[in-house]
C-alpha cells in the first residue's frame, strides 16, 4: 500500500510527499520487484529533488541487491 501511494505522489509530481511512502515500504520489508521497484523511485525521486548525495546511497543499495537491473544503472549515471 505505502508502495503505491508513493508511486502515485510521483507520478502527480508530488515528490515530497512521495519519499515517506517509499521508505515506509522499504522499512516494513518489500522484497523482489517490488523491493526493486521502491528503491528505484526512491533514489529517482530524491534526484528530481536534488537530494544527490541520498539518491546515490539509495542507487547503491539498488545496484547491489539487483545487480543486472539496468535502469537502475541508467538512472545511478544521471544521479552523478
Amino acid at each position: 500500500m505505502n508502495y503505491q501511494c508513493a508511486w502515485s505522489y510521483d507520478l502527480l509530481r508530488e515528490e515530497e510527499k512521495a519519499v515517506p511512502f517509499y521508505k515506509k515500504a522499504i522499512d516494513l520489508g518489500l522484497d523482489g520487484e517490488d523491493l526493486e521497484g521502491a528503491l528505484l523511485g526512491l533514489a529517482s525521486t530524491y534526484r528530481t529533488l536534488g537530494r544527490y548525495e541520498e539518491s546515490e546511497r539509495t542507487f547503491l543499495k539498488g545496484l547491489e541487491l539487483f545487480p543486472t537491473n539496468n535502469a537502475v544503472k541508467v538512472f545511478f549515471a544521471m544521479t552523478l
